[in-house]
């Protein structure tokens, strides 16, 4: 009986020590859990924005034209489009432009109605249509000028959305990001100075969409016609200010502080 009490105290003893160890294994292991966390939380970072623009010169134009005609039939309607689509296309192919570069964007046929007396009646058959066009400046930047004054003077056309852009902003964008990370960088380095730190590395980086805009700030006097224009009723063409185009960029930057 004596044996087995014995065996049985030396068992407990056994089984408390083990018991024990574990327990100071969890403990040093959540100790070093906490500590991590502590470390973790304790890493000083700052955020910047950065921004940076580059201006460029444009180098092409777009512009809309478009021909809407009533007549009392639509063949009658259509007729007089279909002519004077083919003069400004006419003028438009003599000027250089490429069939690539002039879309259609609307062709519409239809009926056209008057209110008389709280009764709708029909008054005609109308027909338009509206082409894109796309100048490339850097094939020739003095004939655009000529274009316009040469469809102006076809008569009941519409011409708008004169507007001057890049055909590919690729590389100004670029350019546009790098200079907005080295004012991201520049910002980071002053509030880190200021605080008796040093910048580290970039844990995060965010861009805001890119921008693009028209700056007028220099006028081009485009005199240069198209040869069938020249004739002895000749007129000025239009003076068209090309302008600058501001192209953007915005990052934010998550710096670690050293």
């Amino acid at each position: 009986m004596k044996d087995i009490r014995t065996i049985r105290k030396i068992t407990m003893r056994k089984i408390s020590v083990v018991a024990f160890a574990v327990l100071a294994i969890v403990v040093l292991a959540g100790c070093s859990s906490l500590q991590g966390n502590v470390n973790a939380s304790a890493t000083s970072t700052i955020e910047v924005s950065g921004t940076a623009v580059v201006k460029v010169a444009p180098d092409v134009a777009s512009f809309t034209v478009g021909v809407t005609h009533r007549a009392p039939t639509s063949a009658e309607a259509q007729d007089v489009v279909i002519e004077k689509m083919g003069q400004i296309l006419t003028l438009v192919k003599n000027a250089g432009v490429l069939e690539k570069d002039i879309v259609t964007t609307a062709l519409d046929m239809g009926p056209e109605y008057e209110w008389r007396d709280n009764i709708r009646v029909t008054v005609g058959q109308r027909a338009s249509q509206r082409i894109s066009v796309t100048y490339r400046l850097a094939e020739d930047s003095d004939g655009l000028g000529g274009l316009l004054a040469a469809l102006g003077r076809i008569d009941a056309i519409e011409i708008s959305s004169v507007r001057f852009g890049r055909d590919d902003e690729e590389a100004a964008l670029s350019d546009a990001r790098a200079k907005a990370m080295g004012d991201a960088l520049s910002k980071a380095s002053d509030y880190a100075a200021g605080a008796g730190r040093s910048v580290g590395r970039a844990l995060r980086i965010s861009e805001t969409n890119s921008s693009t805009n028209f700056l007028r700030n220099e006028s081009l006097e485009l005199k240069t016609a198209m040869p069938m224009m020249a004739s002895a009723d000749a007129y000025a063409p239009v003076e068209l200010p090309t302008g600058e185009i501001e192209i953007s960029a915005t990052v934010y930057v998550v710096y670690v502080l050293d």
